[in-house]
């Protein structure tokens, strides 16, 4: 399961109204939810992501001598390739097993197409996860307070986001302490960078001012650059959080300015 955060504008900071069109729990008639021709194309292309995703994981890990997390990786690699390697039938069997079906073999569905979350609150693991112009953190302020570009006094913590990205993806070479501790800390391989970001400037960008995974917009419409699932996955194709990203601020400013932002903590 995922925790994201979500940034509501609301007229008067009612955020249970704006959010309730998105609850899992609600069930909507059955409609076509993946056709009977998509079925396989969208597990070889999932399953083909995931495959370069655990390779890629199993060779950060080899690399820093992590035989365990580097086995476990391998593993997952192995498991994964036998997946692929499914014939089209075997895959369209496994993956509308126990699923209803119409007569033309699409797979149907009453879950809430529109579905964001099954739990949410304020702020949560993203506690005060706005920023403002003025340098407060908070979890809620007029969407006009909400910082969208680097203040002045930000440059020197720029220009640092901008070498940790080039040192994330194989760039450049850790060189202080700092460096070096950052680079022993980070989870995520090359790729999730590139993909997240698509270079350090962006990278810096998102890690300087208040940048929320999703925003849902005043007249009720949500944007997101993809689908949250579980375990912190997201749908989203390569490029598009970068495009989020940089298309941000452009969309704060489009929102009425005496409304309410307010940091939201959605599980899924």
């Amino acid at each position: 399961m995922s925790h994201y955060n979500v940034y509501v504008i609301t007229k008067d900071g009612d955020i249970d109204a704006a959010l309730a069109p998105f609850d899992e729990n609600l069930e909507v008639d059955p409609y076509i939810d993946v056709r009977k021709e998509d079925v396989v194309p969208n597990f070889r292309n999932r399953y083909s992501r995931l495959l370069v995703q655990w390779k890629e994981d199993a060779a950060r890990a080899a690399a820093k001598g992590n035989e365990e997390e580097a086995g476990r990786a391998k593993a997952m690699v192995a498991d994964i390739s036998h997946d692929l390697d499914l014939s089209d039938e075997e895959i369209y069997q496994r993956e509308t097993d126990g699923k209803d079906l119409d007569e033309d073999g699409n797979i149907l569905s009453t879950y809430n197409p529109d579905s964001k979350w099954d739990w949410y609150e304020e702020g949560g693991r993203f506690w005060n996860g706005i920023r403002t112009k003025d340098g407060r953190n908070t979890n809620q302020c007029l969407v006009s307070d909400v910082l969208l570009v680097p203040g002045s006094n930000d440059q020197a913590l720029y220009e640092k986001e901008k070498r940790l990205f080039l040192i994330y993806t194989g760039q450049a070479s850790a060189e202080t302490d700092e460096e070096k501790k950052a680079q022993k800390e980070n989870i995520w391989n090359p790729s999730y960078y590139f993909d997240h970001f698509g270079d350090a400037d962006t990278f810096a960008l998102c890690q300087i001012v208040s940048q929320p995974y999703a925003v849902l917009r005043a007249d009720g419409t949500w944007v997101e650059p993809g689908e949250m699932g579980w375990w912190g996955v997201s749908s989203a194709r390569p490029g598009a959080m970068a495009d989020f990203v940089r298309g941000f601020a452009g969309l704060m400013q489009k929102e009425p300015q005496d409304y309410i932002c307010t940091c939201v903590d959605c599980h899924i």
